[in-house]
């Protein structure tokens, strides 16, 4: 699916009513019951959409129902599985912030105006984010997605401007 956005992973179940563990990827889960339909699959499968869904916070978790499911054992069947939507579907962010999946592909240009790599995905460390590349000679590269690294997202032409040097 074009321009999805993964919004979480779903876990192990939860209890024997159906509800599943959530491992949220992006901000305010709240907000996306608002959207009236969720997509649930995995790259290689593709998604379906689902139109029920509830969410839960207990124990700083978050626990989530599909389709109204009441049973354990459909619980598992949707174990590892992504949860998004369309982009066009999820609330727009200020110019200044991203869903991660929009920076996938961009160029990642150097001080010197070089295009030395592209963006393959991001990753969470305990520090922060980072930002995995491939330079053009094929290397993947890992770099720190801060405001000293990270100097500015240009969004319309693609391209990640960042305080790094090739061999590094």
């Amino acid at each position: 699916m074009n321009n999805f956005i993964p919004l979480g992973r779903v876990g192990a179940p939860f209890g024997i009513l159906g509800w599943n563990h959530f491992l949220v990827y992006a901000d305010d889960p709240k907000a996306w019951l608002m959207m009236p339909i969720w997509y649930l699959g995995n790259e290689q499968k593709g998604f379906r959409p689902i139109e029920h869904k509830k969410l839960m916070f207990k124990n700083n978790k978050c626990l989530v129902q599909l389709e109204n499911n009441a049973s354990r054992d459909v619980a598992f069947s949707f174990e590892g599985l992504l949860l998004g939507a369309p982009l066009n579907d999820l609330p727009a962010l200020p110019d200044n912030e991203f869903y991660w999946e929009e920076l996938k592909q961009m160029a990642v240009i150097l001080p010197t105006g070089e295009e030395w790599a592209t963006v393959l995905h991001l990753m969470e460390s305990p520090a922060h984010a980072v930002l995995v590349v491939k330079d053009k000679k094929q290397q993947e590269h890992l770099l720190p997605f801060v405001p000293q690294v990270v100097l500015n997202i240009n969004k319309n032409k693609r391209q990640i401007f960042v305080d790094w040097e090739k061999d590094w």
